[in-house]
């Protein structure tokens, strides 16, 4: 099924939302994908990551651009310290190995 590019000007504000809630840890994907109530899409494939092919900015980069342009600071902070957490878990075991 293809999806027409107004569908998905029509539903990106929920797009938006659903990747912003998994990356902040407050949905899991599951969770949106059993919910009849919302579009069932993010803004990256949940099962490549959160790393966009497109761009040099990671997906956390491009959410918080864009809630910083719609003034929603609120976002923006806990997308950051979702960011900062991540790259640090990530950095962890490669610490183990100098």
């Amino acid at each position: 099924m293809e999806l027409s590019e107004q569908f998905f000007y029509d539903h990106l504000d929920q797009i938006i939302d659903n990747t912003y809630q998994v990356l902040v840890q407050n949905k899991e994907i599951e969770d949106i994908l059993h919910d009849d109530a919302r579009v069932h899409m993010f803004l990256f494939d949940p099962y490549k990551g959160f790393k966009t092919e497109e761009h040099e900015l990671d997906i956390y980069d491009i959410l918080i651009e864009h809630y910083e342009d719609v003034e929603m600071y609120e976002r923006c902070q806990k997308l950051l310290e979702s960011k900062n957490l991540l790259n640090e878990i990530q950095r962890l075991p490669n610490e183990n190995y100098k």
